[in-house]
């Protein structure tokens, strides 16, 4: 009979120490981020945490060794690494958050859920609002510029990589005066499949 007794109460101190479910802490951190939901990534750890979480340059997000619900926010889910991004950590027992910002993401975050991610797409225009000038018809045609993007294989040719070049080919047309065809792109394959789909980076349609 001791023993019985012995083992409720375990069972019953665990079931109390584990008040917030990984539904309720998504929710709240959610109702935190509010409207700015719609601008950011937003992925959660399926199991409370009690280590240090590894991020994926090696620095570490403490986590107080107490068990907390990990949730992780890409800031600007369209900029190459590294970039702002944030942890929001909710004590499973408490309820209470604390937020951490961070310029990485965790190593393990193929073994996060997503809740979610904004409309990725790339359709033209791909440029990036950057400054511009008046060049009253004068254009350098002496100019020339090589851009080389893309990784090894298909999976390293990330979007925010073909940001990066829109971004650096806008750039050279808007601000310093390039034409198209002073400038050459090298990106990945070339083609649209090793590019994700996109070799538009001017927004008129051609490659």
């Amino acid at each position: 009979m001791k023993t019985i007794i012995l083992v409720f109460c375990i069972f019953s101190i665990y079931m109390n120490c584990y008040a917030i479910s990984l539904e309720e802490a998504r929710d709240y951190v959610m109702s935190v981020i509010g409207p700015d939901l719609d601008s950011i990534n937003l992925y959660g750890y399926p199991y409370h945490v009690i280590e240090d979480i590894q991020t994926m340059r090696g620095s570490l997000v403490e986590t107080g060794e107490v068990p907390k619900w990990v949730f992780w926010a890409d800031l600007t889910p369209n900029a190459n690494w590294s970039h702002p991004s944030r942890f929001y950590l909710v004590n499973v027992a408490t309820g209470s958050l604390s937020i951490v910002d961070h310029n990485w993401f965790p190593s393990d975050l193929n073994d996060y859920i997503c809740y979610h991610t904004i409309n990725s797409s790339y359709e033209p225009p791909l440029n990036r609002p950057l400054p511009t000038r008046e060049w009253q018809g004068q254009k350098n045609d002496n100019a020339w510029a090589v851009l080389i993007n893309g990784g090894i294989t298909y999976d390293q040719n990330q979007d925010p990589h073909m940001n990066d070049l829109s971004g650096v080919n806008s750039t050279l047309t808007n601000y310093y005066g390039f034409r198209k065809e002073q400038i050459f792109v090298f990106s990945a394959d070339g083609y649209a499949h090793g590019n994700h789909g996109r070799v538009d980076l001017d927004g008129d349609g051609l490659p």
